[in-house]
């Protein structure tokens, strides 16, 4: 397992409604649980 240092900055999270549009889904297919995560 690596291990980050503080200068190291994390991955962008994506918006999850960005996610299913990009794959023909549209925001009333998902249940929500914030916005990342459904």
């Amino acid at each position: 397992m690596t291990r980050r240092s503080p200068g190291q900055a994390a991955p962008a999270l994506k918006p999850i409604v960005d996610i299913a549009a990009s794959i023909g889904l549209s925001e009333e297919d998902l249940e929500c649980y914030g916005r990342y995560k459904a």
